[in-house]
């Protein structure tokens, strides 16, 4: 007879808060599409734009995005916001910081077009801070922890305990 595996990644798989198998993979055609549309934005601003200019320029990407198709548009909705969430999180956990970057700050532009009914909150101050929280490892680190409130960040990160 085999022994239940001890070992903790085997026999538990958090979501960080994100939305189930079924509904992920639902998500996964936005998600691909995204990923290909900022990838670009990337690669052309990277290394020759300063960093307010690439997310404005991601930011414009997502909104053309979403306003460019009627399905696209009905993909996104909280679970969505909640998938990137918990993207970042997994990304971060791997130490991949800036792929976990991008997926909070995708998170975040979803959050504030549902919570605002459309992509004018670029001067919001409630976004302009999550978006400098999101630039700072520790700041990143404290935005996905309220984010995704399963406590695998603050397992991996004591420092985030209490605050």
């Amino acid at each position: 007879m085999e022994e239940p595996s001890t070992n903790a990644a085997e026999r538990f798989a958090c979501t960080h808060g994100g939305p189930g198998e079924v509904e992920a993979s639902k998500k996964a055609v936005f998600v691909e599409s995204c990923n290909v549309t900022t990838g670009k934005v990337h690669k052309a601003l990277l290394l020759r734009a300063p960093k307010q200019e690439l997310i404005a320029a991601e930011l414009i990407a997502v909104e053309e995005m979403i306003s460019s198709s009627d399905g696209i548009r009905s993909m996104v909705d909280d679970s969505l916001m909640r998938f990137y969430f918990s993207l970042a999180a997994s990304d971060l956990l791997k130490a991949k910081v800036e792929e976990a970057r991008i997926n909070a700050r995708l998170g975040l532009y979803i959050a504030v077009y549902l919570q605002m009914g459309g992509f004018d909150f670029i001067e919001n101050p409630n976004f302009r801070t999550a978006l400098g929280q999101i630039e700072t490892d520790a700041g990143l680190a404290k935005f996905l922890n309220v984010q995704t409130k399963c406590g695998c960040l603050e397992q991996a990160l004591p420092s985030l305990k209490g605050g």
